[in-house]
């Protein structure tokens, strides 16, 4: 029994050789040393729902605003802006001298201008007869009067071309319009269409024209316009004989446009290029300044950057003149004095180049003058065609 009873160490699991702590040592203080104090929140304050929303508006980042996209970004709008500055900009380069001419009028309109020194330029030729050229003209022209007709700067069909010209195209130099589509070959390939058949001139072509002063396509063309115009009957005239002396040029003057220019005795068309920068024309086949009918007088009004000469512009202004202007003219004689002419603006009109219209007279019992002009400014689309009539001698 004695066995069985338990010691408290053996109930307890405690080691016999355990000693309590002492007293003092198990035993606490009174006043327990307080904890380390955690950091407190601040106080939660009751706000109302929408200025809750509201301060959390502000406080959440703004979206960035989306870029404006101004019109000239669009591109749709950029690139046709841009195409147009640079044609304007290679068109204003290209025509600077007419241009200049124009600007410096504006600034200088009351300054007195000396009158352009005279150059000398030798003519030039068209083309040079090959003999590929005259196997070719040779199947169109099988016997012939004058050998004029199948010389390589001849216009035998009056189109506006001439025969070399029309060899590297190869259009009929027999036949005024190639295509029988209405129009001659030279309007056709002024206006960037096909001599040979529809639609706008091929590559090739393109090429070929590069090489070419259109503007003496122009120029044949009106003269060709100029031959087909019935002169009609003599009609008497009160008007005086005057004895030109064709040796020597005259002179023409415009006070409004400060332009003073030799005038040039054109005999054929094949002189035109190189009297145009010589001065101011008249064509062969009109009536002399001072006698009964229409005297037809041309100029410059622009010129290939290539070809400049002092009379590359001299009708750069043409445009400026209006009714009532005054035109002088003044002519050598043979006797050795001069005549001066007054005309005086009546009209002014826009033509096609091969425009039978502007070598018709507005009065046949009238001494009037045409000045004309390729209009608009390198351009020879058109011709800018001002009238005048004589008022004194």
């Amino acid at each position: 029994m004695a066995d069985e009873i338990k010691h408290v160490y053996d109930l307890l699991r405690i080691n016999k050789q355990f000693k309590p702590l002492p007293k003092e040592v198990t035993s606490f203080s009174k006043k327990a040393d307080q904890p380390v104090a955690l950091p407190v929140a601040g106080i939660v304050q009751t706000v109302a729902e929408g200025e809750f929303i509201a301060k959390q508006r502000e406080a959440s980042p703004k979206p960035q605003a989306r870029a404006q996209v101004g019109l000239l970004q669009r591109d749709f709008v950029k690139y046709p802006v841009i195409f147009a500055l640079s044609f304007a900009f290679f068109y204003f380069f290209l025509n600077f001298g007419a241009y200049s001419d124009k600007i410096s009028a504006f600034f200088s309109r009351f300054s007195a201008k000396s009158a352009p020194i005279e150059q000398k330029i030798e003519g030039r030729v068209l083309g040079v007869s090959t003999p590929d050229f005259e196997a070719w003209v040779r199947k169109y022209f099988y016997q012939v009067n004058t050998l004029d007709s199948i010389a390589v700067n001849s216009d035998y069909d009056c189109d506006g071309l001439t025969n070399y010209q029309e060899f590297q195209l190869g259009t009929n130099p027999t036949k005024l319009d190639t295509s029988n589509d209405g129009f001659t070959d030279g309007q056709e390939i002024l206006n960037g269409y096909d001599p040979l058949g529809d639609g706008r001139l091929k590559t090739r072509q393109e090429d070929t024209l590069s090489k070419w002063d259109l503007q003496e396509v122009s120029n044949r063309l009106a003269y060709c316009a100029l031959k087909t115009v019935s002169a009609g009957p003599a009609q008497p005239s009160n008007l005086p004989l005057l004895n030109y002396d064709f040796n020597s040029q005259g002179q023409l003057t415009i006070p409004k446009l400060d332009v003073t220019a030799p005038l040039i005795w054109s005999k054929s068309p094949d002189d035109f290029t190189s009297d145009l920068e010589k001065g101011v024309i008249h064509y062969p086949g009109t009536s002399y300044p001072g006698q009964m009918g229409l005297s037809y007088i041309s100029g410059h009004s622009s010129n290939y950057i290539w070809s400049q000469s002092a009379y590359s512009h001299i009708f750069s202004r043409l445009n400026e003149l209006s009714a009532g202007d005054e035109i002088f003219i003044s002519l050598n004689k043979s006797e050795g004095d001069k005549v001066s002419l007054r005309y005086v603006v009546f009209e002014r009109r826009e033509f096609l180049p091969e425009d039978q219209t502007q070598f018709a007279a507005a009065s046949p019992y009238d001494s009037e003058i045409n000045l004309s002009t390729c209009w608009p400014l390198g351009s020879v689309a058109r011709r800018m065609v001002v009238s005048a009539k004589l008022t004194g001698i």
